[in-house]
């Protein structure tokens, strides 16, 4: 192909150790010379000895074995550049010294370097090797015997080949290429071969996953499943390479536990849920696209960039990374081992089809408690499969009711009215009940129901990540806020992930004002008592 291209393009550098050129008639390289004179009379394409020794070496080492070292292939003039230094370094005749040759045809630098930077701290070098991996693995344009030759051939393309000849040849190939079928089926186990290096590249980033964005670990894991799936079987991996792929996920259950005890334990659950349905994978198209990628990493929220674009910053972020981090290599075990993954997503009640807004509902009325809505409308609250019902009651129909409201039990929130305790506030409206003790029995009906649909998902959630349940405990403000008297204000806090943040911001801007209004309080006071100054120097104190 490099001869092709230069005798089609370019006009290559004439070599004072040319050899004659071809006579008329002669193939080169199985074609027919095509030997003619330019307008100064030089013959056009001058016959080239490294051409001819690239081709003639590309030639043997496709007989015998193509996923042997091709010195050939790198004809960008770094090789020749340290061929010619390496021929100078001999005995000073232009000769080259023993093992220059063979040391400089074991190397090609372009794999070197690629094995480099999926190696570095870098992640944007990182993800430049993957995506060009990528292109190169999946694009249908390419012969495949390239790919068999730089030795990154995909495991399911070996066994597409062994399947045709076995078709055409009835299992022995008539090509003289019998021996290509044994070295690639056996290629990941080989840690001479540059396909091993990437996965074990691959690997590396894999155990590292907080010095990597989320996009690169996605696109990590695309091309190791390009290299060693294997649809009939196990993953084409080594035993070392198993045993790494499986310590890496047990590292991610091991952060997924520790933010189950963490400051966001109250919330976890809704943070874990809220990955599970925002996980997506990326579009190979879309991301080689994005201009931001050429941008330095952010570290901090930034517009414009997607979080799984930048690094965490803050404790939330850091959470829900962990989670991501989780999914990815759980997702990638059990699509390699062939494994069914029966514990994603978290298992809910099933309800009947028949409970909907609109629908007529059986009831027992010892079961509903009867309010007022913000209308002046009598309705009924109860809770069943895993909801807070509000009901409207029919007229003539003690046992049934029309379902009005359909509110999810496992994020309600609520609060008691702190000027009438009668009376709840919900998203749906406020509802007033008949007495003081009717409404603290509605508080507890929707703070058992809330309390039993969380339980069960944390015992699942528990049981996916190897822990007991009994070990994971509310927080001391969860629990304070489940002990209040219903003549409280009683409002839990936000269970929506992205609020949490906000949430605590205002908190803290509220102490913090609070603690500079009793400052400037407390001298007021010491200077209307004193002489007109701050005893103790006021403003050291508000400082």
């Amino acid at each position: 192909t490099s001869q092709r291209k230069s005798q089609d393009g370019a006009r290559p550098l004439p070599s004072a150790a040319a050899a004659p050129p071809p006579a008329d008639g002669a193939e080169v390289d199985g074609n027919p010379s095509r030997t003619s004179l330019d307008a100064s009379g030089d013959e056009w394409p001058p016959s080239s000895p490294s051409l001819s020794a690239a081709s003639s070496t590309a030639t043997a080492t496709s007989a015998s074995s193509s996923w042997a070292p091709e010195p050939s292939l790198a004809t960008d003039g770094t090789a020749s550049a340290a061929s010619s230094d390496q021929d100078s370094e001999g005995d000073g005749s232009g000769a080259p010294a023993d093992g220059a040759n063979s040391t400089a045809s074991d190397v090609n630098l372009y794999r070197e370097k690629m094995t480099e930077f999926l190696a570095s701290d870098d992640d944007r070098q990182v993800l430049g090797v993957l995506l060009l991996l990528h292109a190169l693995l999946r694009n249908p344009g390419l012969d495949k015997k390239i790919l068999d030759v730089v030795e990154l051939f995909p495991y399911r393309s070996v066994l597409k080949k062994q399947l045709m000849e076995e078709l055409v040849a009835e299992g022995e190939s008539t090509t003289g290429e019998g021996a290509l079928d044994d070295i690639t089926a056996d290629a990941g186990n080989n840690p001479g071969q540059f396909g091993f290096k990437v996965v074990n590249g691959i690997l590396q980033c894999l155990a590292e996953c907080q010095q990597h964005r989320l996009i690169t670990l996605q696109m990590a894991i695309k091309v190791l499943k390009e290299l060693v799936y294997d649809k009939e079987g196990p993953p084409h991996l080594s035993a070392e390479q198993r045993d790494r792929l499986l310590s890496s996920y047990q590292a991610r259950v091991e952060r997924v536990q520790k933010g189950l005890f963490g400051d966001l334990r109250d919330i976890f659950l809704e943070l874990f849920e809220d990955e599970i349905r925002g996980f997506r994978q990326i579009n190979f198209d879309h991301l080689v696209t994005d201009a931001s990628l050429l941008l330095p990493v952010a570290h901090t929220a930034t517009p414009g960039i997607e979080f799984s674009r930048r690094f965490p910053s803050s404790e939330m972020e850091h959470v829900r990374t962990a989670i991501q981090h989780f999914l990815l290599l759980r997702e990638l075990r059990f699509t390699l081992f062939h494994e069914p993954d029966t514990q994603l997503p978290l298992k809910e009640e099933r309800h009947p089809p028949s409970l909907k807004e609109g629908a007529e509902w059986d009831i027992k009325r010892e079961q509903c408690i009867p309010c007022i809505d913000y209308k002046g409308k009598e309705r009924l609250l109860m809770t069943g499969h895993r909801y807070l019902l509000i009901l409207e009651p029919i007229a003539g129909k003690p046992s049934a009711a029309l379902i009005t409201d359909l509110i999810a039990l496992q994020n309600v929130q609520f609060a008691v009215n702190q000027v009438d305790p009668k009376t709840i506030l919900l998203r749906a409206g406020s509802f007033e009940f008949a007495s003081e003790e009717d409404c603290v029995r509605a508080k507890r009906l929707i703070e058992d129901g809330r309390f039993k649909i969380r339980q069960g998902k944390m015992n699942q959630l528990c049981q996916l990540v190897n822990l007991n349940p009994s070990l994971v405990r509310p927080s001391a403000q969860s629990s304070r806020h489940q002990r209040s008297t219903s003549h409280e204000l009683k409002c839990g806090p936000s269970l929506d992930p992205r609020e949490v943040e906000e949430h605590r911001d205002r908190e803290k801007q509220r102490a913090r004002q609070a603690r500079q209004e009793a400052a400037r309080v407390r001298t007021s006071e010491r200077v209307a008592s004193g002489d007109g100054r701050p005893s103790g120097g006021g403003s050291g104190e508000e400082g």
